[in-house]
């Protein structure tokens, strides 16, 4: 949020498009109430 300059709501808008698709590039996981985003691994990785 501080380095894009976006709003919290702007910022999460913006992260959970970068986890749809069909080529995600990041996935999110829940870890105690609070959502972490972490870079998808490529397909040959996985």
């Amino acid at each position: 949020m501080v380095i894009s300059g976006l709003k919290r709501d702007s910022a999460n808008t913006y992260l959970d498009s970068l986890c749809k698709g069909e080529q995600p590039r990041l996935r999110k996981m829940l870890k105690s109430r609070r959502w972490l985003y972490f870079p998808k691994k490529p397909a040959s990785e996985e």
